[in-house]
Protein backbone atom coordinates (compact mmCIF):
# COMPACT_ATOMS: atom_id res chain seq x y z
CA UNK A 1 0.00 0.00 0.00
CA UNK A 2 1.41 3.89 -0.63
CA UNK A 3 2.11 3.89 3.22
CA UNK A 4 4.38 0.68 2.81
CA UNK A 5 7.86 2.29 3.91
CA UNK A 6 6.68 4.26 7.18
CA UNK A 7 7.06 1.46 9.68
CA UNK A 8 10.13 -0.08 7.83
CA UNK A 9 12.69 2.18 9.49
CA UNK A 10 11.12 1.66 13.41
CA UNK A 11 10.95 -2.21 13.08
CA UNK A 12 14.89 -2.50 13.64
CA UNK A 13 14.93 0.26 15.96
CA UNK A 14 12.00 -0.78 17.81
CA UNK A 15 13.84 -4.19 18.00
CA UNK A 16 16.89 -2.47 19.60
CA UNK A 17 15.77 0.41 21.81
CA UNK A 18 11.79 -0.57 22.78
CA UNK A 19 9.68 2.07 23.60
CA UNK A 20 12.35 4.67 25.03
CA UNK A 21 11.94 7.55 23.16
CA UNK A 22 15.39 9.28 23.47
CA UNK A 23 17.37 6.95 21.01
CA UNK A 24 14.65 7.73 18.47
CA UNK A 25 14.82 11.42 18.92
CA UNK A 26 18.73 11.68 18.27
CA UNK A 27 18.55 9.37 15.01
CA UNK A 28 16.47 11.91 13.63
CA UNK A 29 18.34 14.71 14.90
CA UNK A 30 21.35 12.96 12.88
CA UNK A 31 19.39 12.20 9.72
CA UNK A 32 18.25 15.66 9.74
CA UNK A 33 22.36 16.19 9.49
CA UNK A 34 22.33 14.74 6.73
CA UNK A 35 19.76 15.94 4.90
CA UNK A 36 21.11 19.28 5.55
CA UNK A 37 24.32 17.80 4.33
CA UNK A 38 22.28 16.08 0.55
CA UNK A 39 20.38 19.85 0.62
CA UNK A 40 24.15 21.39 0.93
CA UNK A 41 24.83 19.16 -2.36
CA UNK A 42 22.09 19.86 -4.15
CA UNK A 43 22.19 23.38 -4.12
CA UNK A 44 25.96 23.33 -5.07
CA UNK A 45 25.74 21.60 -8.11
CA UNK A 46 22.62 23.79 -8.93
CA UNK A 47 24.40 27.29 -8.25
CA UNK A 48 28.06 26.06 -8.80
CA UNK A 49 29.13 28.14 -5.51
CA UNK A 50 30.02 27.39 -2.01
CA UNK A 51 28.42 30.50 -0.57
CA UNK A 52 24.89 30.09 -2.35
CA UNK A 53 24.87 26.38 -1.16
CA UNK A 54 25.87 27.39 2.22
CA UNK A 55 23.16 29.66 2.48
CA UNK A 56 20.93 27.27 1.19
CA UNK A 57 21.82 24.42 3.68
CA UNK A 58 21.55 26.98 6.30
CA UNK A 59 18.04 27.92 5.33
CA UNK A 60 16.95 24.45 5.48
CA UNK A 61 18.61 23.77 8.79
CA UNK A 62 16.43 26.26 10.33
CA UNK A 63 13.51 26.27 8.68
CA UNK A 64 10.30 24.12 9.83
CA UNK A 65 11.00 20.19 8.56
CA UNK A 66 13.73 20.59 11.38
CA UNK A 67 11.04 20.72 13.90
CA UNK A 68 9.73 16.79 12.84
CA UNK A 69 12.99 16.24 13.96
CA UNK A 70 12.41 17.04 17.44
CA UNK A 71 8.61 16.10 17.84
CA UNK A 72 7.02 13.42 15.60
CA UNK A 73 9.15 10.53 14.87
CA UNK A 74 7.27 9.03 12.44
CA UNK A 75 6.93 11.79 10.04
CA UNK A 76 10.42 13.14 10.62
CA UNK A 77 12.14 9.86 9.30
CA UNK A 78 9.77 9.44 6.10
CA UNK A 79 10.01 13.25 5.06
CA UNK A 80 14.22 13.41 5.99
CA UNK A 81 14.21 10.24 3.67
CA UNK A 82 12.10 12.09 0.65
CA UNK A 83 14.42 14.96 0.81
CA UNK A 84 17.67 13.16 1.16
CA UNK A 85 16.48 10.78 -1.74
CA UNK A 86 14.91 13.74 -3.77
CA UNK A 87 18.28 15.95 -3.45
CA UNK A 88 20.20 13.23 -4.29
CA UNK A 89 18.18 12.28 -7.22
CA UNK A 90 18.24 16.03 -8.34
CA UNK A 91 21.62 16.91 -7.75
CA UNK A 92 23.23 13.83 -9.93
CA UNK A 93 20.59 14.18 -12.31
CA UNK A 94 22.17 18.49 -12.80
CA UNK A 95 25.83 16.70 -12.23
CA UNK A 96 24.91 13.92 -15.29
CA UNK A 97 23.88 17.13 -17.86
CA UNK A 98 27.19 18.80 -17.12
CA UNK A 99 29.49 16.08 -17.42
CA UNK A 100 27.53 13.72 -19.53
CA UNK A 101 28.81 10.76 -17.23
CA UNK A 102 25.90 7.67 -17.53
CA UNK A 103 27.23 6.93 -13.85
CA UNK A 104 25.22 10.22 -12.58
CA UNK A 105 22.29 9.12 -14.60
CA UNK A 106 22.48 6.02 -12.81
CA UNK A 107 22.72 7.10 -9.55
CA UNK A 108 19.35 9.63 -10.20
CA UNK A 109 17.43 7.17 -11.41
CA UNK A 110 18.35 4.56 -8.31
CA UNK A 111 17.35 7.81 -5.83
CA UNK A 112 14.48 8.54 -7.36
CA UNK A 113 13.45 4.86 -7.26
CA UNK A 114 14.62 4.48 -3.45
CA UNK A 115 12.90 7.77 -2.46
CA UNK A 116 9.37 6.88 -3.76
CA UNK A 117 10.09 3.52 -2.09
CA UNK A 118 10.95 5.21 1.09
CA UNK A 119 8.27 8.15 0.91
CA UNK A 120 5.95 6.92 -1.55
CA UNK A 121 3.38 9.38 -0.46
CA UNK A 122 5.23 12.49 -0.41
CA UNK A 123 7.15 12.20 -3.42
CA UNK A 124 4.50 11.67 -5.68
CA UNK A 125 5.07 15.55 -7.17
CA UNK A 126 9.09 14.72 -7.46
CA UNK A 127 8.60 14.11 -11.08
CA UNK A 128 7.80 17.57 -11.80
CA UNK A 129 11.25 19.19 -10.56
CA UNK A 130 12.76 16.17 -12.29
CA UNK A 131 11.29 17.65 -15.35
CA UNK A 132 11.98 20.93 -15.02
CA UNK A 133 15.84 20.18 -14.19
CA UNK A 134 15.63 18.37 -17.51
CA UNK A 135 13.88 20.75 -19.63
CA UNK A 136 15.96 23.82 -18.10
CA UNK A 137 19.10 22.82 -17.89
CA UNK A 138 19.79 20.06 -21.07
CA UNK A 139 22.19 21.72 -23.55
CA UNK A 140 20.41 22.49 -26.18
CA UNK A 141 22.16 23.44 -29.54
CA UNK A 142 21.29 25.59 -32.28
CA UNK A 143 23.42 23.06 -34.60
CA UNK A 144 22.29 20.18 -32.88
CA UNK A 145 18.90 21.02 -32.18
CA UNK A 146 17.05 18.00 -33.07
CA UNK A 147 19.31 15.69 -31.51
CA UNK A 148 19.59 17.63 -28.66
CA UNK A 149 15.92 17.35 -28.12
CA UNK A 150 15.86 13.65 -28.79
CA UNK A 151 18.73 13.31 -26.30
CA UNK A 152 16.54 15.24 -23.35
CA UNK A 153 13.19 12.92 -24.17
CA UNK A 154 15.52 10.02 -24.00
CA UNK A 155 16.61 10.84 -20.30
CA UNK A 156 12.75 11.82 -19.23
CA UNK A 157 11.68 8.23 -20.44
CA UNK A 158 12.97 6.45 -17.47
CA UNK A 159 11.74 8.89 -14.65
CA UNK A 160 8.49 8.56 -16.31
CA UNK A 161 8.60 4.49 -16.59
CA UNK A 162 9.13 4.32 -12.98
CA UNK A 163 6.35 7.07 -11.86
CA UNK A 164 4.06 5.28 -14.07
CA UNK A 165 4.93 1.66 -12.49
CA UNK A 166 4.93 2.65 -9.22
CA UNK A 167 1.71 4.90 -9.53
CA UNK A 168 -0.63 3.84 -12.05
CA UNK A 169 -1.83 1.06 -9.88
CA UNK A 170 -3.26 3.13 -7.42
CA UNK A 171 -4.19 6.30 -9.48
CA UNK A 172 -7.83 7.78 -9.62
CA UNK A 173 -8.69 8.65 -13.18
CA UNK A 174 -10.26 12.12 -11.86
CA UNK A 175 -6.31 12.96 -10.26
CA UNK A 176 -3.93 12.19 -12.68
CA UNK A 177 -1.61 14.48 -13.99
CA UNK A 178 -3.46 15.10 -17.62
CA UNK A 179 -6.32 15.56 -16.19
CA UNK A 180 -4.88 18.09 -13.62
CA UNK A 181 -3.50 20.09 -16.56
CA UNK A 182 -6.79 19.76 -18.44
CA UNK A 183 -8.34 21.13 -15.22
CA UNK A 184 -6.25 24.16 -15.42
CA UNK A 185 -6.59 25.20 -19.33
CA UNK A 186 -9.63 24.55 -20.08
CA UNK A 187 -11.64 24.56 -17.37
CA UNK A 188 -9.67 27.66 -16.04
CA UNK A 189 -9.15 26.17 -12.43
CA UNK A 190 -6.07 28.82 -12.06
CA UNK A 191 -6.89 27.81 -8.46
CA UNK A 192 -5.24 24.59 -8.21
CA UNK A 193 -2.14 26.03 -10.35
CA UNK A 194 -1.70 28.77 -7.20
CA UNK A 195 -1.26 25.41 -4.88
CA UNK A 196 1.64 24.56 -6.12
CA UNK A 197 3.04 28.30 -6.16
CA UNK A 198 1.99 28.11 -2.66
CA UNK A 199 3.72 25.13 -1.46
CA UNK A 200 6.99 27.25 -2.96
CA UNK A 201 5.74 30.01 -0.43
CA UNK A 202 5.42 27.33 2.60
CA UNK A 203 9.12 26.39 2.33
CA UNK A 204 10.04 30.04 3.23
CA UNK A 205 7.10 30.77 6.09
CA UNK A 206 5.80 27.80 7.70
CA UNK A 207 1.69 27.33 7.30
CA UNK A 208 1.49 27.07 11.35
CA UNK A 209 3.24 30.54 11.66
CA UNK A 210 1.16 32.05 9.36
CA UNK A 211 -1.82 30.94 10.83
CA UNK A 212 -0.13 32.22 14.59
CA UNK A 213 0.18 35.30 12.80
CA UNK A 214 -3.41 35.88 11.26
CA UNK A 215 -1.95 36.25 7.64
CA UNK A 216 -4.22 36.23 4.61
CA UNK A 217 -4.65 33.28 3.19
CA UNK A 218 -3.06 34.40 -0.15
CA UNK A 219 0.14 34.77 1.89
CA UNK A 220 2.16 31.75 0.32
CA UNK A 221 1.09 32.15 -3.13
CA UNK A 222 2.48 35.84 -3.11
CA UNK A 223 5.65 34.80 -1.63
CA UNK A 224 5.42 31.66 -4.27
CA UNK A 225 5.37 34.14 -6.90
CA UNK A 226 8.36 35.93 -5.74
CA UNK A 227 10.93 32.86 -5.81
Amino acid sequence: GPYRAVAAPIYPLYRLFGLHPAPYFALSIMVYFLATVAVWWFARQLFERGDYALASAALFAVSHPGADAMLRIINSYQNLFGIIGAAITLGALLAHLKTNRLAWLGVSLLGYLVTLELAFVRSASLIIPILMVLVLFSPLRRKRLIPDLGMMILRTLPYLALFNHLYEPIADPNHSLSRFAVSIVAERNYQALGSLVATLGNLVLPQRLATGLQLPAATHTIIGIGL
